[in-house]
């Protein structure tokens, strides 16, 4: 299915043991790179969260946060021990900095120091139950997907008009170029013409029209590109199914692929240009091209 990779969701619920937000922002990444900030207590599952978002959201840089507040809390108590070892590291780098003559403040801040990992230790009115909290948890966590998912689809309904657009151009461009072909043809077949009577006395009369067939014949090989034109009509079409595919397999990775096959047929066209008005179809096909790839690279 056609996805942006960029998008932003947040969804919040109660829990056995307080209220729970989850916010999740994704932007465009060639992988599925994820960062997950959660409590400590969840540590265990984290893994298990993690499968769980790259399963479903496939590609992207994605930041996860997991927080929980207006806890349900019977106690509150100072882990002494932690405290105490915080602060006599914090002395030891007071003393260092006084001997290298260093600005540092001597006051230690309580607050500052409270908020610090396992000094204060949080006694729930029910006990943890890892594997209902998980449910819970992942409950909400797939109701946040949910709702970045639909906003990804939403943000990539908007790309994909464009990108039919450029495509559309293309196609036309490349029509025009299949009927100057002919054209081109005959432009040089006059200027041969042209170039061999001036010098018609210095050719026998029966070699004159083998000499202009050959030279036509060559100059047809040369300029034919029949078949680059053939193979990118088939990329494009398979371009465009891949646009309207309907499951949720990642297509950014193989629409990126097509358009360097695209690219590398109309540059062989453009070698092969030997006429103003099909160069300059190519010139448009190259910068439409730019455009489309510009538009997929924030593709799933």
């Amino acid at each position: 299915m056609f996805k942006s990779m960029s998008g932003y969701a947040y969804c919040s619920g109660e829990t056995d043991i307080g209220l729970l937000e989850i916010s999740i922002k994704a932007y465009n990444n060639k992988y599925c790179d994820i960062s997950i900030k959660s409590p400590n207590f969840l540590n265990e599952i984290e893994q298990e969260l993690i499968a769980l978002i790259r399963e479903k959201l496939k590609r992207g840089k994605i930041y996860v946060n997991l927080l929980f507040s207006e806890y349900k809390i019977n106690t509150i108590a100072v882990n002494s021990n932690v405290l105490i070892q915080y602060i006599n590291e914090l002395k030891k780098i007071n003393e260092l900095m006084r001997a290298e003559k260093s600005l540092f403040s001597n006051s230690i801040d309580l607050t500052n120091l409270l908020r610090l990992p396992e000094v204060i230790n949080q006694n729930y009115q029910n006990k943890i139950e890892i594997e209902k909290i998980k449910m819970q948890v992942t409950t909400l966590l797939l109701k946040t997907l949910d709702a970045l998912d639909n906003m990804r689809i939403k943000e990539a309904d908007n790309l994909l008009s464009s990108i039919q657009n450029y495509i559309n151009e293309i196609k036309q461009n490349i029509e025009i170029i299949k009927q100057e072909l002919p054209k081109a043809l005959i432009n040089y077949k006059e200027k041969l013409h042209k170039i061999i009577n001036e010098f018609r006395q210095d050719l026998q009369s029966d070699n004159l029209e083998k000499k202009i067939m050959c030279e036509l014949s060559l100059f047809a090989d040369k300029i034919d590109v029949s078949e680059e034109l053939e193979r990118l009509k088939s990329h494009l079409l398979q371009f465009e199914k891949l646009l309207n595919k309907k499951d949720d397999e990642p297509i950014g990775k193989t629409l990126e692929f097509l358009v360097q096959e695209i690219q590398r047929e109309i540059n062989t066209c453009s070698v092969k240009s030997m006429n103003a008005e099909i160069s300059q179809r190519v010139v448009n096909i190259k910068n439409l091209l730019e455009k489309i790839k510009e538009q997929i690279m924030n593709i799933v």
